[in-house]
């Protein structure tokens, strides 16, 4: 239980400082930069776990960034996570300490792409016929399923 709530919180903190619009903070003098900071040191410090931002919490930090994303595995490629953790799995405790947030808007810029691209396709899709004849069957909760290694897939 104490385990899957300081997941939760992660993801919580991860998404509120990275994905805060900018335009909110234009009209305020508070910097993304700076909510990601106090957030860090508050999980360091505050933080009933009291766990430090190594590299072992960075890589949680960006497994449960990346589930929270994509809850279902839809839209991330094995390909996208394997560079995810290749460039950021070590030190993204690191960047959220610093205040540096373009590791979380990376991500989510490529998340938001996935997505664009599956509506579009999904559009083309709708002008399909189909028949539902088959056997086929398709996989509704994909939480478990490993990364999809394509787009195709």
């Amino acid at each position: 239980m104490k385990r899957a709530l300081s997941r939760l919180y992660c993801a919580g903190c991860i998404a509120l400082a990275g994905l805060i619009p900018l335009s909110l903070f234009a009209r305020s003098a508070v910097e993304p930069g700076q909510v990601a900071i106090s957030v860090a040191r508050w999980l360091e410090q505050g933080h009933y776990t009291r766990e430090k931002l190594d590299e072992k919490m960075s890589a949680r930090f960006l497994q449960t960034y990346l589930t929270t994303l994509d809850y279902n595995k839809l839209y991330f490629t094995q390909k996208d996570v394997d560079d995810f953790e290749h460039k950021y799995a070590s030190t993204l405790g690191d960047s959220v300490l610093r205040g540096d947030l373009g590791p979380a808007r990376e991500i989510f810029a490529r998340f938001k792409q996935r997505v664009e691209d599956r509506v579009a396709k999904n559009k083309k899709l709708t002008q399909k016929k189909y028949t539902f004849d088959s056997d086929r069957t398709v996989e509704i909760n994909r939480q478990n399923a490993p990364w999809p290694k394509n787009q195709e897939e």
